[in-house]
Order: C-alpha cells, then structure tokens, then sequence
C-alpha cells in the first residue's frame, strides 16, 4: 500500500524542486468547472516536462530523465518493487535522487529495513533472500546490519582461507575447498566436505598439460610396494605352516610339483632367508621348542 506521506514527499522533490512557480499563476481569475480538470493536467505537465534555465547543472540533467517523467504515484510503485540494494543503486547513480532518497523515505518504502539490509551485500548491493551465498558478520560490526558479504565479493579480494570455517546468513557452517578455494554450500562430495563433488571429479580427469613423469614414478613405486607385500604375506604364511624345504629334491615329481615346491622355496627365503638354515620343528613356531642333541 502506498504510503501518504511517501508519496508527498516524491511529489514535493521531484516537481517542486525541479521547477519555480512564479507568483502570477496565483493573481489569475479561478477556472470554471469544465475547464478544471484540463487546465490541471495542463499544469502538471508543463511542471514536469518544462525544461528549466538554471545554474545548476544537475537538475537540468535529471528533468530529461524518463523515470522523473512519470507521475509520483508510478515512481513510488516501482521503487516499491525494487529491493534496496537496486533502490540504493538508483540513488548513487542519479543525482537528484541522491537527496531524495533519504532514510525516512527508505522506511516508508521498505517498512522491513531490517531484513532487507541482512539479505543484502554491502560491498555490491547483491540481494539473497535466503542468505545462503552471504557470510553473516557479528552484531559488533560498524555497518550491521547492513554488513553481511557475498560469496564472489570476499572471493574477489582473497577473503577466504583453506581450512578456515565460515557461518552463512543462514548460520549454517561451510569449509573452504581445499582445490578451487570456494566454500562449499552444496553439492559436497560423498564424505569429504571440504571438496566439491565436481572438484573431485576433476582431480581425476586428465590434465590438459597431459602425464607428467612424476606421476608414472609414483604409480610404479606404490604398484612395486603392493607387490613386495603381497609375497612378504605368502611367505609368512607358509612359514606359518612349517613347510618342508626338502621337498623340493624330493624325485618322480611331475613338472607342475616341481615349480610349485620351487616357487614355494622362493617365497619362503624372500620373506626369511635364514629359514635355510632352519631345522625341524622350526624355530620361529611358539608350539615347539628347540631339541638339544
């Protein structure tokens, strides 16, 4: 609803102020009554589109304007659709609403400046009505509530730092990722929350740069360690189970015996190369002990 006072306070600034009514229109005789409602939309008109001849510069430049053409009420009714941040625009950028927009006519126009100003960034007037791409700074700050920043404004001045956590508007809070330094708000991947999911998905694409050497040294390295794992776990096993070394010299073995028992003897002297030297029962089997002769 459009408030009385807001709307004479547009009418007084942007026809009062922009022309001077001179004190002759007054010494005329009255109209009649048919000619009333002509002679009115006459002067208005001649008030609001009359160029005026004066030092200053600025009202001479905004009476051109489209917008300053419309009647108050129609001015009025779009700045109500804007929301502040645009209202704020508008006022930095026009010289005559400058002074026009002033803190009274802000409350008359937004009647819930508080929330208006927690949704929207200072530094380039962003509105977000759910605060969800703002960080909530603390009630001690000079410019609250007018002081909560966009995500793109402290990302443009380096503002976020990785391993840091920052609370939204909504005061939920979010870690920086670790590989495009941007909080993540949404779409985390599945258990790690500082990574974005398409991050991730990144990380494991081929680079543009293509394989480095680096990389296939690091892969063989760990695939060769895998490796000397897994047959120092075999051979554990087999030491476990008291296998009989001799059997590898034992005759009339088949040829699919013979490699068998000789990669077993290999397996056991790669994990335990004294076991050559062993006798039965083994040393290293907690069940037995050692026989003296």
């Amino acid at each position: 609803m459009i408030s009385a006072r807001a709307l004479d306070h547009l009418r007084q600034h942007f026809c009062g102020e922009a022309v001077r009514i001179s004190d002759d229109n007054n010494t005329k005789a009255p109209p009649t009554s048919d000619g009333k409602e002509d002679n009115q939309k006459e002067t208005v008109s001649r008030l609001i589109h009359k160029p005026v001849k004066d030092d200053n510069s600025s009202i001479a430049v905004n009476v051109e304007n489209e917008l300053l053409r419309l009647p108050a009420e129609l001015q009025l009714m779009i700045l109500q659709h804007l929301t502040f941040g645009e209202v704020e625009s508008l006022r930095r950028t026009c010289r005559l609403l400058r002074h026009t927009i002033n803190k009274p006519f802000i409350r008359e126009v937004f009647p819930s400046i508080k929330f208006e100003l927690l949704s929207t960034c200072y530094h380039c007037l962003r509105y977000d009505a759910l605060r969800d791409h703002l960080i909530h700074a603390d009630e001690s700050d000079a410019r609250y509530p007018l002081a909560n920043e966009c995500l793109d404004c402290v990302s443009s001045r380096g503002g976020f730092v990785v391993g840091r956590m920052y609370t939204l508007g909504t005061f939920a809070t979010v870690c920086v990722c670790r590989y495009c330094g941007f909080p993540v708000t949404s779409d985390a991947a599945w258990k790690e929350y500082e990574f974005h999911r398409e991050c991730v998905v990144r990380t494991m694409e081929k680079r543009s740069e293509g394989v480095r050497a680096a990389d296939i040294a690091t892969i063989f390295f760990i695939a060769c360690n895998i490796l000397f794992r897994f047959i120092n776990a075999l051979g554990n096993t087999l030491l476990v189970s008291e296998y009989k070394l001799w059997r590898r010299y034992m005759p009339n073995q088949s040829r699919p015996s013979r490699i068998l028992n000789k990669v077993i003897a290999f397996l056991i002297f790669w994990t335990y190369p004294p076991s050559i030297e062993q006798k039965f029962p083994g040393k290293w089997w907690f069940s037995r002990q050692n026989t003296q002769a």
